[in-house]
């Protein structure tokens, strides 16, 4: 059962659980993300843990880009692994 792209979504049936993970850890990030970024604008503001909440902003600001770096990695894995499987090779 293809779609008119000729890709079969069957093959994605073994890592299902895989994906609902990625995807929950990618709004659980999004959210951690953002509280950080408040707090650590927050702390600057009040000058209350100023190291902290410069911290917090920085690395609320790069996480984004970490993950993004991470989920093309992994796609990079999952496409020459599933290469092998549908070449035969």
């Amino acid at each position: 059962m293809s779609t008119a792209t000729g890709f079969d979504w069957r093959v994605l049936t073994p890592v299902r659980d895989l994906v609902l993970l990625g995807e929950v850890s990618f709004w659980a990030g999004t959210v951690v993300g953002i509280a950080a970024f408040v707090l650590g604008i927050v702390a600057v503001s009040r000058r209350a843990a100023t190291g902290a909440g410069v911290a917090a902003i920085v690395l609320s600001v790069l996480g984004p880009f970490v993950f993004g770096g991470l989920a093309v990695v992994a796609v990079i894995a999952g496409i020459s692994t599933g290469l092998d499987t549908v070449t035969g090779v």
